[in-house]
């Protein structure tokens, strides 16, 4: 493990633009001349670094990835659950206009068909055929 050692100045503004106090490429070639390090692996740091980065980089996206799916998924189900509480809203308000407009009391009978004809009733009125004896 190589770390790099930094100390923020607060009087400095930007704190990316600051120098490490010991920067790891200077670590890391300290290291391989006290004999902790091979001289390959200070070689290859910067592109183990690089592998590093990129190998976060596609974990990070296969996450979104599978959130962004969830999201979506949750996002189908709503609208779902939208369009089925419309459609039975609409029937309600249809069953109660159509009782409005009755004079006739609903019975076991009839009741089939005037339920079938309910989304038709507000949209033509009280004259419906479904209205007659």
């Amino acid at each position: 493990m190589v770390l790099d050692i930094f100390r923020a100045d607060p009087d400095i503004s930007g704190i990316f633009e600051q120098p490490s106090l010991l920067p790891v490429e200077d670590y890391v070639l300290h290291m391989a001349l006290g004999g902790h390090l091979s001289l390959q692996d200070v070689l290859r740091f910067e592109a183990d670094q690089l592998r590093r980065a990129y190998n976060l980089f596609i974990a990070n996206e296969h996450a979104l990835s599978e959130t962004n799916a969830a999201l979506e998924s949750k996002v189908v189900e709503l609208e779902s659950a939208y369009f089925v509480l419309e459609q039975r809203t609409e029937a309600l308000f249809s069953l109660q206009e159509m009782g409005r407009h009755s004079s006739l009391p609903l019975s076991w009978t009839n009741s089939p068909r005037r339920c079938a004809a309910a989304p038709r009733v507000v949209r033509r009125g009280p004259r419906d055929p479904v209205f007659s004896a």
